[in-house]
């Protein structure tokens, strides 16, 4: 099973939509640390998705648990992960205003 692993959600995502043929489900984790619910996820589905409450997006959020064949996509997040948030590279485009 994978370790905790970072990703970046640009502002304005309202859903995150995953895909994942993992034989287990696996764990996603807000900015806060807190597991999110994953509709589909817990059930066994392929594709699925994550809400993503007002004031979570344009932040770094993370999955583990992670076990399958083949690689999880995020589909409409940039696909670039890291081992920490600190270590979460964002493009300037991205970053929040401050």
């Amino acid at each position: 099973m994978s370790s905790r692993v970072w990703f970046y959600v640009p502002e304005g995502t309202k859903k995150i939509a995953i895909y994942s043929t993992g034989v287990i489900p696996i764990k996603i984790m807000d900015p806060g640390g807190n597991e999110a619910r994953a509709e589909g996820n817990e059930e066994g589905k392929n594709l699925f998705l994550v809400d993503v409450p007002s004031g979570d997006d344009g932040e770094c959020w993370s999955f583990q648990g992670f076990k399958g064949w083949e690689g999880l996509r995020i589909l409409n997040c940039p696909s670039v992960f890291a081992w920490s948030e600190e270590g979460m590279m964002v493009p300037k485009e991205l970053r929040p205003k401050p």
